[in-house]
């Protein structure tokens, strides 16, 4: 690395439909890349993106957690569908968001929520 550059990381944290989610804790942004050109189709400013770890998708959009709460995505367009605040004494560290049979869950510890 050259003096003077700053090294930028991003991490994949969904397919969805024919976009590829990115995060990035850098540039605090989720990213969507067109899956068959590679180019940049929509930018979201975010500024917990580096809490954003994994999620669920359903092809239309994709469902994640960070510090404040558990977020909706449309992935055609980076636009935030939804937000809902964490419980009271939710730790973020150990919310997990994830899907089964259609049905959206998140996590953590001893407790869950699902929406359908």
């Amino acid at each position: 690395m050259n003096e003077g550059s700053v090294q930028r990381s991003s991490a994949l944290s969904a397919v969805a439909g024919h976009t590829a989610v990115l995060t990035s804790a850098d540039t605090r942004t989720i990213t969507g890349l067109d899956l068959e050109s590679g180019r940049q189709v929509w930018q979201t400013p975010w500024e917990d993106a580096y809490w954003i770890r994994g999620g669920a998708t359903d092809g239309q959009y994709f469902a994640f957690s960070d510090y404040t709460g558990t977020h909706a995505i449309r992935a055609s367009d980076g636009k935030i569908m939804w937000s809902v605040p964490l419980p009271e004494g939710a730790d973020p560290r150990e919310v997990v968001v994830s899907d089964a049979a259609g049905t959206l869950m998140v996590s953590w510890r001893d407790h869950f929520t699902f929406w359908k």
